[in-house]
């Protein structure tokens, strides 16, 4: 308990930030972005909401805006492509 007791100090001191467009995006929206942005096509399975499965989550990026002066400058399918480019 020794060394994790010695790190929560930084822990305390750290803010959080909701980095995004304030847009929703579903899933199929995000997996059909990376098709695009990748050039392949993704296998996806179609399944049944479970029970407990959220409809929509959205965060608020306000406080990362007001802040640090945040706020973001491109869309899903930018930022879907930009790692594909990282790995070329």
């Amino acid at each position: 308990m020794g060394p994790l007791k010695e790190r929560e100090w930084w822990w305390e001191e750290l803010d959080t930030y909701n980095l995004g467009t304030c847009n929703g995006t579903s899933v199929l929206e995000m997996v059909t972005a990376f098709e695009k942005a990748g050039g392949k096509k993704i296998p996806v399975k179609m399944c049944p909401a479970r029970s407990g499965d959220a409809t929509a989550a959205y965060a608020a990026v306000d406080k990362a805006e007001k802040e640090l002066g945040w706020k973001a400058k491109y869309g899903i399918e930018e930022m879907c492509k930009a790692p594909m480019e990282l790995g070329k």
